[in-house]
Parts: C-alpha cells; sequence; structure tokens
C-alpha cells in the first residue's frame, strides 16, 4: 500500500447507512431543540437585576444567551446533520 491508496471501506451495509441518517436526523432535532431552549432563555432572562449600592442595575445576560446560543447552534447544526442547510433548524426552533 503507498502512501497515497485509501484503505478499503469496511462494514459500508444497509445498517450503516441506517445509522448515520440515525445519527443526522438525531442531530436535526438537536438543532431544533436547540433553538427551543436558546429562546426561552433569552426571554427568560430579560427581566433579571442586580441590586447594587448604585442602584438597580438591568444584567445584559439575554443578549448573551442569544448570541452565544446561536453561535453554537449554528456551528453544530450543519456539522450535526451533513448539510448547509441546518442552519434554518435552530432558527425554526427559535420561532417556535
Amino acid at each position: 500500500m503507498t502512501t497515497g491508496d485509501t484503505p478499503p471501506r469496511v462494514g459500508n451495509t444497509a445498517w450503516s447507512r441506517v445509522g448515520d441518517a440515525a445519527v443526522r436526523l438525531a442531530g436535526a432535532l438537536v438543532s431544533l431543540a436547540g433553538g427551543v431552549v436558546v429562546a426561552a432563555a433569552a426571554v427568560l432572562a430579560v427581566p433579571w437585576r442586580l441590586d447594587t449600592g448604585f442602584g438597580v442595575v438591568r444584567l445584559p445576560l439575554a443578549l448573551l444567551f442569544a448570541v452565544a446560543g446561536a453561535a453554537a447552534l449554528l456551528w453544530f447544526a450543519p456539522r450535526a446533520t451533513g448539510t448547509r442547510w441546518a442552519v434554518l433548524l435552530p432558527a425554526a426552533g427559535w420561532f417556535l
């Protein structure tokens, strides 16, 4: 075997295709549910305030949850499903 050769594929059966489809479907469902969770966390974090010696200060955690959660889901969705159109799944969960 030379360095340019690739090893033969082992286990390329119908079960491996079913397993691959199941993992991709699970990734799509996690992306969709992640959009719902990030949206709920952002909405619930809006009224959070901190009482300090200078008065009441609003905590900008809703913005942090929304931006960080969306960035994580936009990174995760295409890798978990294997398609670039999967970035729409977290958005669909967000709008639910």
